[in-house]
């Protein structure tokens, strides 16, 4: 059986799961590389989203025959991950991989290497539990791997800018939670402090470099407040109980939406127990004022820094629709021929709910339950 799933065969893991938990950049235009590209189905993805380039590689010559034969227009390679050639990239992805290198620490420094100044390494892992600041030896369904603790990951991690994405599908016989983070290369801070005279710039350059100044985490305090760790009002806990996903923007704008911004904001204030603090959260720039007016009418002394990048042109994050990913499924089931027809006679209660509306297609029904459900295809 192949790793990766495709619309004419299963596979061990969740392909289509994993692309919607990747939060990929824009790859139109881009230069992509696959470490670890198994059977191409990422390549895929990339090609069909219009990246001028595309270059898998992997140290399984099967997989790479069957990946050339489906993805004609993506280049790839047979060799060892070490060996990536002498090209820079937009885009790197090392997926379900970093537990089979030697060093997993020299892997990651060669993969960043590798980026473009403004690329992006999205990388997928297992996280072994323990304080401790090292890797961990997991016994697997058929081996034993290495896999690093949070503490270890931050510590390894500590060179580049890197962002927790959040949690990765789940596989059958996995030992470990898998989480996705995304790492780039860390630039050198300008810190503008360029307002008027005598509003404040001395007294904040002096307190903000004071390394007790402590700094809430937006993301972090909204999974808190929805397990019970931290305090807020009622009505905001029961709504994040409710409501909770793993696209922090997503759910950061639901909440203003709601009208509870203000009371997330008390949040914040309770979680620095009214001390000076840096919040490090993403807040919906038409809700910006009403946030910061919240602390001000608390007695903070509010300054707001934005990222000069961010002002001109962010990176959206966001995991691909429902539809765009449908319109790759269907575009490979164009080229490799899914018989429609053939499924829907064999399985006539999807047959009924084709007609009925309650799926789009039988393709669509394959790729979602057929497949798990070991349904025939003709």
């Amino acid at each position: 059986m192949s790793y990766q799933s495709f619309p004419w065969q299963a596979g061990d893991s969740d392909s289509v799961g994993k692309l919607c938990s990747l939060f990929l950049p824009d790859l139109k235009g881009k230069r992509v590389l696959d470490v670890g590209c198994n059977t191409g189905f990422f390549c895929g993805w990339a090609a069909y989203k219009q990246a001028a380039y595309v270059k898998g590689i992997d140290r399984n010559p099967d997989f790479l025959r069957e990946a050339k034969k489906w993805f004609p227009s993506c280049k790839f390679r047979y060799g060892d991950w070490q060996d990536l050639g002498s090209g820079t990239y937009d885009v790197i992805l090392f997926l379900s991989a970093l537990h089979y290198a030697e060093d997993q620490e020299k892997m990651v420094a060669q993969l960043v290497e590798h980026l473009a100044p403004d690329g992006v390494l999205v990388l997928e892992l297992g996280i072994a539990p323990g304080e401790e600041d090292s890797f961990v030896k997991v016994q697997r369904h058929k081996d034993s791997r290495y896999f690093p603790t949070w503490t270890k990951l931050h510590s390894m991690l500590a060179p580049y800018a890197y962002k927790l994405i959040g949690k990765s599908v789940e596989q059958a016989g996995d030992p470990l939670p898998r989480y996705v983070v995304h790492i780039s290369r860390r630039k050198p801070l300008a810190i503008m402090l360029i307002g008027a005279s005598c509003s404040g710039k001395s007294s904040l350059a002096r307190s903000i470099f004071n390394k007790e100044l402590s700094v809430i985490s937006g993301d972090a305090l909204l999974s808190r407040i929805s397990s019970g760790e931290a305090e807020c009002s009622a009505e905001l806990a029961a709504f994040l109980r409710e409501n909770f996903c793993s696209d922090k923007a997503a759910l950061i704008m639901d909440i203003c939406r709601a009208g509870l911004l203000a009371q997330f904001a008390g949040g914040v204030m309770q979680a620095s127990q009214h001390r000076s603090f840096v919040y490090d959260g993403y807040v919906p720039a038409e809700y910006h004022l009403q946030f910061l007016s919240f602390f001000h009418e608390h007695g903070f002394y509010v300054v707001d820094m934005a990222v000069y990048s961010a002002m001109r042109a962010s990176r959206q994050l966001a995991a691909p629709s429902r539809e765009d990913v449908e319109g790759y499924i269907r575009h490979l089931e164009r080229i490799y021929g899914f018989d429609e027809e053939a499924y829907l006679r064999v399985n006539p209660d999807v047959a009924k709910a084709v007609q009925e509306g309650k799926v789009s297609s039988g393709f669509m029904h394959y790729v979602y339950l057929g497949k798990k459900e070991g349904r025939k295809l003709s």
